[in-house]
């Protein structure tokens, strides 16, 4: 890596972005090292990168000490070493940042993986020191709120960012965001296509916690196209798929997917949403909820399903 000569003047905008494209290379080695289970191999490229960086070259150094502190948290944490993942997570937002950071924001892989843990404490600590990172201090500080109380922000894309391949190989996480593209703008075939192949190519990752959202979403886009074609059997079957999802963070935190079993329950298919909701139970803490929605069911009335209805949903 070329490195800054003495006497230099700091790096300008462009040729911070230009290094910090530099950092792809180390982060596709130490993610896949990760995500072969070679834990040791990530942490050893990831300690590499850390020693070598030249604080100099802004750009790259503010993305390295981020995304490099998150794998050594990672990897700790799948030790079970929460200490060194708390210690990580915290180092990881002492970054000097970087215009990549501060477009984009900071990863929240670790810290969802930590919050999930109930490490509520850290995570509310990581948040409030990525305020200066990232220009959306807005929202950092709604899911500050939001972890201080006891519930689990949606992180969305920030879980994915950076480290796209610690949590799910990219061309899979692709595929499932494709085929619900596909099927919103009614493109039954190609959504349905995308959808088992995303469920095909998903098997080969199953340790991954974000197998469980491709499972959940990825059958629930089916089962829209089956309904759309008045196949209530296939529609319904997909559905169930859908609730056998191993789960993940966001399953259990902010719940599942609720559209496709709404619009089943209008055309009487109770009995199927009410093995969904059984299903779901296993994944999503909010049992209280589950049960109040299975009584309505019982009584031959439609839930009021609020957010997991929302717009994105399936």
């Amino acid at each position: 890596m070329p490195q800054s000569r003495p006497g230099r003047p700091a790096e300008g905008p462009s040729r911070e972005r230009g290094s910090e494209r530099r950092t792809g290379p180390f982060l596709r080695e130490a993610t896949a090292a990760l995500d072969g289970g070679d834990r040791a191999r990530a942490r050893e490229v990831a300690c590499r990168r850390l020693e070598s960086v030249d604080p100099r070259q802004r750009g790259v150094y503010g993305n390295v000490q981020h995304f490099a502190n998150l794998i050594l948290g990672l990897v700790a944490l799948s030790e079970g070493q929460l200490p060194e993942a708390r210690h990580r997570l915290i180092a990881s937002a002492k970054t000097p940042g970087s215009t990549h950071l501060k477009t984009l924001g900071p990863n929240m892989a670790l810290a969802a993986e930590l919050l999930d843990r109930g490490e509520r404490d850290v995570v509310v600590d990581y948040l409030r020191l990525c305020r200066r990172l990232w220009k959306d201090g807005k929202r950092l500080k709604e899911w500050e709120t939001l972890a201080r109380n006891g519930r689990f922000p949606d992180f969305g894309y920030q879980v994915d960012h950076g480290l796209r391949d610690v949590m799910l190989p990219q061309q899979v996480d692709t595929l499932k965001k494709l085929a619900k593209l596909q099927w919103a703008m009614r493109e039954r075939g190609r959504a349905r296509e995308y959808a088992h192949e995303a469920l095909r190519r998903a098997e080969s990752v199953r340790r991954h916690w974000n197998y469980g959202n491709v499972v959940h979403e990825a059958h629930l886009v089916l089962g829209h196209v089956a309904l759309a074609e008045g196949k209530l059997d296939e529609a319904g079957h997909q559905l169930l798929m859908a609730g056998r999802t191993p789960g993940s963070p966001q399953l259990r935190h902010v719940g599942p997917h609720m559209s496709l079993a709404k619009r089943l329950l209008e055309r009487g298919r109770r009995f199927a949403i009410l093995e969904y909701l059984r299903l779901c139970g296993r994944f999503w803490k909010d049992s209280g909820r589950l049960a109040a929605w299975e009584k309505t069911v019982r009584g031959g009335g439609i839930p009021e399903f609020g957010h997991l209805l929302m717009e994105g949903r399936l």
